[in-house]
């Protein structure tokens, strides 16, 4: 037996040290990592083939259990980061069966009656058992938040994520209930698992379009998780100020500023497809700026290299949408060269999107790449409208300009028609009434006239632009005061609609417009 209390036979090598046990896994000296790792196994393994363990064994044997774990534990975060989800969960395992063992033997001591341990020793045993026992609790969770994770991200299967996340939570929850040393961090765990359940409902819910439901969720979820900071903040005693203390405060600010992201993803969607552009702007701003945010928090956390590119290739993504909706909002302002520069950036946010999906190779990422099809018929829909947009403006401009002609074709022909008067003489000896007569008939022969030669200005475009009814209705009407049928081309405006009486209003068709009027019981 030697100092530490290790049994005696072939003696290990004394354990590296934290920082060089990193360095090899940094280095991804991954044969030296595993000799590091048997090495550290054996030890283990031969305290816990004693039938027996005095007081000071004990202690070499807990010495031992910490250093095989913390290799465990490196190896855990590396398989994780590396998205090697089986070979973590693998890891897991061992650490809980370790555990398991840990707790049988610390239980097997305190039951000893001969020797029976001394108060010191049973003290020692107790803090040991209550360790390990709340390490099995932890593990039970943590693989069952890692298959969830292995569902989520790389199987694209959000029903096995959501059970396997439910189940997590239970453990996490029981550990939290406990008075074990872990009852923080499982506190922590089991919020931060119903907010990864919602999350994942979320985005179901964009995929199907679903953008206010997919706001809800989203919503819930940045509750759970405001919820899990205030819970840290406010933790009596506080978390320990520690890597993994501050680990978990950065994780749960980082999945709020995350969620939040998304939430207001799903507004800016929802916003753009009611065509509230003001709305889905400010959404829009927001989702960037929280996503740019949270893609900077997560390089302080070592998130995932492939996570990291998932993570920018949705940034791309939320540019790219709005810059879009920039381009859609510069067509209402009848800003048509700022409408050509926002396509050209949300072609390149989503061409940048694609590339970091195929970098990620996660499904979800990889969706971007399929979608680039549809976002480049989002684009050519907004050309078009620009088109659309501009053909009306040009034609309007036209139609104005036919207006003030026919405005200064009306005012020459009014001025001819009226600046010679009746004369008395040529109406005979009842002129008294007969002029009365005759400067109503020729008043309304006049506005007839006028009627004729606007719906004449009318008919043109109508025919040109919409056709159909509309045009044949005026026409018709045309004809008729052109004819002197007063009755007649009233009744047939009434046939016109909506579309031709907007029309003559824009080209200021005085006549038409009051004619309008009288089809319409005005």
């Amino acid at each position: 037996m030697n100092v530490t209390g290790e049994p005696q036979g072939r003696p290990d090598p004394q354990p590296v040290s934290a920082a060089d046990l990193l360095g090899l896994l940094q280095n991804r000296n991954m044969a030296a990592l595993k000799r590091e790792l048997k090495s550290r196994q054996r030890r283990l393994l031969r305290y816990e083939a004693r039938t027996m363990l005095d007081h000071d064994q004990f202690r070499g044997y807990v010495e031992s259990k910490t250093h095989f774990e913390e290799a465990l534990q490196l190896l855990i975060a590396y398989s994780i980061y590396s998205m090697e989800y089986g070979e973590a969960m693998g890891f897991i395992d061992t650490v809980r069966s370790v555990n398991t063992a840990a707790l049988q033997i610390a239980r097997n001591e305190l039951e000893r009656v001969d020797p029976a341990p001394s108060d010191d020793y049973r003290a020692e045993l107790e803090r040991a058992a209550a360790e390990a026992q709340g390490l099995v609790l932890l593990m039970q969770g943590q693989e069952l938040a890692t298959e969830a994770e292995h569902h989520q991200r790389l199987l694209d299967h959000p029903q096995g994520a959501l059970q396997a996340f439910s189940k997590a939570q239970e453990y996490f929850e029981r550990l939290a209930d406990s008075g074990l040393p872990q009852r923080f961090e499982g506190a922590v765990r089991a919020r931060m698992c119903a907010y990864m359940g919602e999350v994942v409902i979320g985005v179901g819910q964009l995929a199907s379009s679903e953008y206010r439901a997919a706001s809800n969720s989203f919503l819930r979820a940045s509750a759970s998780v405001a919820a899990v900071v205030e819970f840290i903040a406010q933790a009596e005693p506080p978390p320990p100020d520690d890597d993994e203390g501050l680990d978990l405060s950065l994780e749960a600010a980082n999945a709020l500023t995350y969620v939040n992201s998304l939430k207001e993803l799903a507004d800016f969607l929802g916003a753009m497809h009611a065509g509230r552009y003001e709305d889905a702007l400010r959404s829009g701003e927001s989702m960037t700026r929280l996503a740019d945010e949270s893609l900077r928090t997560a390089v302080e956390l070592l998130v995932p290299e492939r996570i990291m590119d998932a993570r920018k290739a949705e940034l791309a993504l939320m540019r790219g949408w709005l810059a879009w909706a920039r381009a859609e909002k510069a067509i209402d302002d009848a800003d048509w060269d700022e409408c050509h520069s926002q396509i050209d950036q949300a072609r390149k946010h989503w061409s940048d999107g694609s590339a970091h999906g195929h970098r990620s190779a996660l499904p979800s990422a990889e969706a971007i790449q399929a979608q680039m099809g549809t976002f480049e018929m989002l684009l050519q829909s907004t050309l078009r409208r620009l088109d659309s947009e501009l053909r009306r403006v040009r034609e309007v401009a036209e139609l104005r300009s036919q207006r003030d002609e026919a405005m200064s074709r009306i005012g020459t022909r009014v001025d001819q028609i009226f600046t010679g008067p009746v004369q008395r003489s040529a109406i005979g000896r009842e002129s008294a009434v007969n002029e009365s007569r005759v400067t109503i008939e020729h008043s309304q022969a006049t506005d007839l006239a006028t009627l004729a030669r606007q719906l004449g200005d009318l008919r043109d475009p109508l025919a040109e632009g919409a056709g159909g009814e509309a045009a044949a209705a005026v026409a018709a009407a045309h004809d008729a005061a052109k004819a002197g049928d007063e009755g007649a081309a009233i009744r047939h405006l009434e046939g016109a609609g909506r579309q031709a009486r907007e029309l003559a209003s824009m080209m200021g068709l005085a006549a038409v417009e009051q004619a309008f009027q009288r089809a319409a019981g005005g």
